[in-house]
């Protein structure tokens, strides 16, 4: 009781402080019944997309996960969601013909009716391997793989099929892998050639750059690696070649990329200069084209799961595995800095402000740079130190030590690992390796902060621990336990944020943010306290990340990331 009445007094001296929402990144729903959610069941490749299409009403389609097709109206709100097979293979594939939707899921065609009172998916009871984007006088082209593979003309209103020869040579061991219709014209690619039937006969076609094919406005477009787009004149002449990307991406020093969109399922024209570009994940981004090169405006989808990865810099920048966003961006905004990289865990800020964090690049690999400009990651090959890169990073901070570019990394399994940092977060030297101790070995921790007076706190499961150094060269140990603050219990999983004197405190089971002293005596401000979708409320907050009066969060019941502001 007594602890009660000093958190009360103490919230009272300091002052009522207000916790705002003060926008949204990352789903361009933004709120309420326009939210943009994906299907809980996600491919570790990220390969949700089926190739997004665009429909006479003027709304796009593509998947959200498995199991989930989303409508969308073109200024980003989710309009609808219907239900199709559970499903990530990266053969399924989406096609408009007329006022049905036709869908490749596992193998098997299915169709929707754009134009029925119930839209919903409905079995078309035909298998197929591959289908066409583009259609000619109500049919799409279907091949079926075996041992007597067959390519046909299907229309899906009426169920009528044509064969077609097939290219010279195609069997179990050289199957069709792209298939389109240009200007009514079957083109076909098997391994890396070309083919279109020109009056009954297959010739072979040149084709360089992408590998997925569709034949939108008159042009040839073909996605690539790096979020790149090619675009081909009708003969397959580059016009002008590389119109989106940066072909080969950092591997040949810094070229702009937007890597939501590497390797494109599908390109759909809205009109006026406008397309649609699908990306492996299932985000949709909308482009301007100029007659030269594509420039992404809109982007159209949520932000699923982080991985612990979120961190905002004393100028506002907000990053995620992906790329960055301005504190000032809207909820449909494209991300900027674009990375190939998968999170893991949580990005630890340097006094500088230079991160560094553990993440996924063909493998295990640091995360390390500033967020004005595309940050890097290099693997254990090219490190150019000794340096364990596990998989299982979920919390990390930096700590006092080494002028403050000392990072601690601690793993799901609980090991500890303290590394040495450059001033660009680039690792230097790993200086320690142990683990951490904790009084309930059934508390796991996804979180770290350094208090402004140096403490080491983590968050975990229903509770907040401080850390401190073990007996053991390495070792981490718990100190003291802090299950409620003020007297109001913490539940679920717990993360943490410390900034300008203050913790900040994703309370996911209560579906709030609290922010605190640092002593985790009062609570200073809050937003939230019960489950909602609109701009006063979250769902299940994981990831945060504190900047000064500014906070981010993963409002991961919502899939978009809040903006927080202390007023």
């Amino acid at each position: 009781m007594t602890r009660i009445v000093i958190a009360i007094l103490a919230a009272a001296a300091a002052g009522a402080a207000e916790l705002r929402c003060v926008g949204v990144l990352g789903n361009s729903g933004e709120a309420g019944a326009a939210l943009v959610r994906f299907s809980d069941k996600r491919d570790a490749g990220l390969r949700d997309g089926l190739g997004v299409v665009g429909d006479r009403f003027g709304t796009l389609w593509d998947r959200g996960g498995s199991g989930r097709l989303v409508r969308y109206a073109l200024d980003g709100r989710s309009l609808a969601t219907v239900a199709i097979p559970a499903s990530l293979n990266t053969r399924d594939r989406l096609a408009v013909v007329g006022d049905a939707l036709v869908l490749l899921i596992e193998g098997k065609l299915h169709t929707i009716d754009l134009a029925a009172a119930e839209v919903k998916a409905v079995p078309a009871k035909l298998d197929a391997t591959v289908i066409s984007r583009g259609s000619a006088d109500g049919a799409i082209l279907v091949y079926q793989a075996g041992e007597q593979p067959t390519l046909f003309s299907w229309n899906p209103r009426t169920g009528a099929r044509s064969d077609l020869p097939l290219p010279e040579g195609i069997g179990p061991k050289n199957e069709i892998n792209a298939l389109e219709l240009a200007n009514g014209q079957a083109v076909v690619r098997t391994g890396g050639r070309t083919h279109r039937l020109v009056d009954g006969v297959w010739t072979k076609w040149a084709l360089n750059g992408g590998e997925r094919l569709a034949f939108v406005d008159g042009a040839w477009w073909t996605g690539a690696w790096h979020g790149t787009v090619h675009r081909f004149n009708a003969e397959l002449a580059p016009d002008p070649g590389v119109v989106l990307g940066g072909a080969s991406g950092s591997f040949i020093g810094h070229l702009d990329g937007n890597y939501e969109v590497s390797n494109p399922t599908g390109i759909a024209a809205l009109g006026e200069g406008l397309y649609a570009v699908g990306g492996l994940g299932g985000v949709v981004h909308l482009a301007s084209w100029d007659g030269s090169a594509l420039a992404l405006v809109r982007r159209i989808g949520p932000v699923q799961a982080l991985r612990g990865h979120l961190a905002i810099d004393g100028q506002g920048r907000v990053h995620i595995p992906a790329g960055t966003w301005a504190w000032t961006d809207a909820p449909d905004a494209p991300l900027r800095h674009g990375t190939g990289m998968g999170g893991n865990g949580q990005v630890a800020l340097l006094p500088n402000g230079a991160l560094a964090a553990s993440a996924f690049q063909a493998g295990p690999a640091m995360m390390w740079g500033t967020l004005d400009k595309e940050v890097s990651a290099t693997g254990a090959r090219f490190l150019g130190v000794r340096m364990e890169l596990p998989a299982d990073v979920v919390a990390c901070a930096a700590l006092p030590e080494d002028g403050g570019r000392r990072v601690l990394r601690i793993t799901a399994g609980q090991r500890a690992l303290e590394s040495v940092h450059a001033p660009d977060g680039k690792p230097q030297k790993e200086v320690a390796v142990g683990t951490v101790a904790v009084a309930a070995p059934a508390v796991h921790i996804t979180s770290l902060a350094v208090t402004a007076d140096k403490r080491i706190l983590a968050g975990a499961d229903g509770c907040i621990l401080e850390l401190e150094r073990g007996s053991e060269a390495g070792a981490w140990r718990e100190r003291s336990r802090t299950a409620a603050v003020a007297g109001e219990s913490l539940a679920g999983e717990v993360r943490i944020s410390a900034s300008a004197g203050r913790l900040w405190v994703s309370d996911g089971g209560n579906h709030r943010i609290l922010v605190c002293d640092q002593a985790l005596s009062a609570i200073l401000a809050r937003f939230g306290g019960a489950a909602g979708d609109d701009l006063a409320h979250c769902d299940r907050p994981a990831e945060i990340a504190a900047a000064g009066d500014r906070a981010v969060v993963h409002d991961a019941g919502n899939q978009r990331i809040l903006k927080l502001e202390i007023r």
